[in-house]
């Protein structure tokens, strides 16, 4: 009875585990549609690093740190009548974030080709400066910061890359991070920016086991 007890211990998990696939790391960018944020593209960028910790059946967690940055301009001038320049001011706001994610993400398909659905909660903190300056030598700089957690929705395609080590993937995103947490606590103009947006990120992950998939 101890052997038989001794072997579904040691064996039961590495046959469970053996089914596992081994983790991937990766990296992506993305970019969000936000026409709050000028000049044009009129995008804020996210930069992100993490792993996919393993994938089993329809399921494969991530984890992940992501950077996103974005900034606004504002260029006023006012004229006499002659049409001569008398007054000029520019505005800039800058909003920075570092943004830790996990997400339970979820598959279908096979290791060369599936379709993911990557529902993803996300916590971090965002950082705002605002600079403004004008024609009379005046010069302003804010500074604010603020806490903020929300949830981000993927939708996409990921297949084997030019090797059978790397993974392509490419998502349509609606990221419910919102930049004006922090951005309207400025105080420069009315200005209330909401940054929740739909975006696009293209990712190359790295398997540390080589797919033979061929």
């Amino acid at each position: 009875m101890i052997k038989i007890f001794l072997y579904c211990l040691f064996v039961f998990p590495v046959l469970v585990f053996s089914q596992f696939s081994t983790p991937k790391v990766f990296g992506e960018i993305g970019g969000f549609y936000e026409e709050q944020f000028e000049p044009i593209p009129n995008v804020y960028l996210k930069l992100s690093a993490g792993a996919e910790l393993f994938s089993y059946k329809f399921l494969a967690p991530e984890i992940d740190i992501s950077y996103y940055k974005g900034n606004d301009e504002d260029e006023n001038s006012d004229f006499d009548n002659l049409g001569m320049v008398n007054y000029k001011s520019f505005l800039e706001r800058d909003a920075s974030a570092v943004i830790w994610g996990f997400a339970p993400k979820l598959f279908y398909g096979d290791e060369e080709y599936r379709l993911v659905l990557i529902p993803k909660y996300s916590f971090g903190t965002i950082h705002a400066t605002g600079n403004l300056m004008d024609s009379n030598s005046l010069e302003i700089e804010k500074k604010s910061k603020a806490n903020i957690h929300f949830w981000s929705f993927a939708f996409g395609i990921e297949g084997y890359g030019w090797s059978d080590n790397t993974v392509c993937g490419l998502y349509l995103i609606y990221t419910g991070f919102n930049a004006g947490k922090a951005l309207n606590k400025l105080d420069f103009s009315n200005e209330n920016y909401n940054t929740k947006a739909i975006g696009l990120s293209f990712r190359i992950a790295y398997n540390f086991k080589k797919n033979k998939h061929k």
